[in-house]
């Protein structure tokens, strides 16, 4: 059929069977019917690059495609498109598609925007990344799916166990909220500070740094100060008791207290139970101040098994205090209130003229040829108490020996008590005990005698 070329001003028709060679039409071309429009070759158009746009339109879309010539931009669903390709629709339908193999990702500008990966054949197996519930998020669709991140070179790196809700590392099977696994021994996790260097070191072989990438221990707390103050490197505190330990990088342990001043120090409550040492919650030695008389009391809870043994470096008993009151120096087994098992020894002192006992006191020695007096404290303050007075010089001086409270007697004060006693001449001693009222002449060794009767 040959083609027809017909029509009236300002319209062509051409019908016919075809058109060979070249067709140049100058103004608008419009192909009408149900016809398809088929090309058997190369078609291009507007080969001149001129600033002319090319629109298709579809039954209820007037730009179902627009490529505007002069912004060299493609528009679907838009006259006036701002990007190199720019999609424009209602929510349902301005979305892209790209599908190979029944897989397929879509980009979905609605509730979102997001990108889905997925099957064309199941709607309820797919991931979603956007924006969209008022985060940005990775939601998996399937409840049975979970998610990883792997790298080139092989691992697991992160994984997402979305069952569970846990999340791995180095893991597919968490087991905790955070579950961080390694093969070896390499670093498992590692938080640094902006100033402070690392805070935390975790390494695969189970060993936990705090300050320091090279735990050495399973916990290594490792301070940047060494001050005497001391950087606070472990610090423990109750609810009502405020701090229980304290640390510090100096090298001082506070229990009870967050400013140590010493190697250990603790404080207690007002019960004077700071410390305790034993087996179980009944048989223990406690330690503490006492707070009402200020002492230091040591008490044990056994019945009958109680005692305080000090040894030395061999293992033998230095100083025993039993249950009973019994003390033994030497000796492990003292049958008496204090029994000593070796030789005994008091303070000497040369007396170099006249003065006054007291506590610090037991041997007093006049050693030269001087007369010289001395006093005793008063007998009703020192119950007990005793002191060895010997003259050791060669001549007649008199040691005279008197007290500032309470008499002297004994054996040889024949006219009762005397307010002084004296010792002439050298060799010669007097041991003096006090009764609470009296000083009692305990052993005489001098050489002269007291005149007088009755030791009333």
């Amino acid at each position: 059929m040959p083609v027809i070329i017909s029509g009236s001003q300002g319209t062509t028709t051409i019908s016919g069977s075809g058109v060979s060679g070249s067709l140049t039409v100058t103004g608008s071309l419009i192909v009408s019917g149900s016809n398809t429009i088929t090309n058997y070759g190369a078609f291009t158009s507007n080969e001149a690059g001129g600033d002319f746009d090319f629109r298709v339109e579809s039954s209820g879309e007037p730009n179902m495609l627009f490529v505007d010539a002069g912004e060299n931009r493609v528009g679907i669903g838009t006259v006036s498109p701002s990007k190199r390709l720019h999609v424009s629709g209602s929510v349902g339908d301005a979305s892209i598609l790209v599908e190979s193999d029944s897989k397929t990702i879509e980009l979905l500008p609605a509730n979102g925007p997001s990108i889905r990966f997925g099957t064309d054949t199941d709607t309820d197996y797919y991931m979603s990344v956007g924006a969209f519930g008022g985060y940005n998020q990775i939601s998996l669709q399937h409840g049975y799916t979970d998610f990883q991140i792997t790298g080139s070179l092989g691992g697991i790196g992160y994984y997402f166990d979305q069952p569970g809700g846990n999340v791995g590392i180095g893991t597919q099977a968490p087991s905790a909220s955070l579950h961080v696994s390694s093969s070896g021994d390499a670093a498992l996790l590692q938080v640094d500070g902006a100033a402070n260097g690392t805070v935390l070191f975790v390494t695969g072989s189970g060993q936990v740094g705090v300050g320091t990438t090279s735990p050495a221990s399973r916990l290594h707390i490792s301070a940047s100060t060494e001050s005497l103050s001391g950087e606070k490197l472990l610090e423990v505190t109750g609810k009502a008791n405020g701090t229980v330990l304290f640390v510090t990088g100096s090298g001082r342990v506070g229990i009870g207290t967050a400013t140590p001043a010493t190697t250990l120090d603790i404080i207690g409550g007002a019960s004077g139970d700071q410390l305790r040492f034993g087996h179980g919650p009944t048989n223990y030695y406690k330690i503490g101040r006492n707070t009402s008389t200020g002492y230091l009391d040591f008490q044990g809870t056994q019945g009958g098994y109680t005692g305080y043994t000090f040894k030395n470096d061999d293992g033998s008993t230095d100083l025993t205090i039993l249950d009973s009151g019994y003390v033994g120096i030497g000796t492990a087994t003292p049958n008496s209130t204090f029994q000593v098992s070796g030789s005994q020894a008091g303070n000497y002192t040369v007396i170099s003229g006249s003065m006054t006992l007291d506590e610090t006191h037991y041997i007093a020695d006049l050693t030269g040829g001087i007369a010289a007096t001395v006093t005793l404290p008063a007998a009703s303050g020192v119950t007990g108490r005793t002191y060895h007075i010997l003259t050791t010089y060669q001549g007649d001086e008199v040691l005279t020996i008197t007290g500032s409270g309470g008499q002297f007697m004994g054996s040889s004060q024949q006219a009762g008590p005397e307010d002084e006693i004296g010792i002439t001449g050298s060799a010669q001693s007097v041991t003096l005990v006090s009764t609470g009222a009296y000083w009692f002449i305990l052993t005489d060794n001098r050489q002269q005698q007291e005149e007088g009767g009755g030791g009333g």
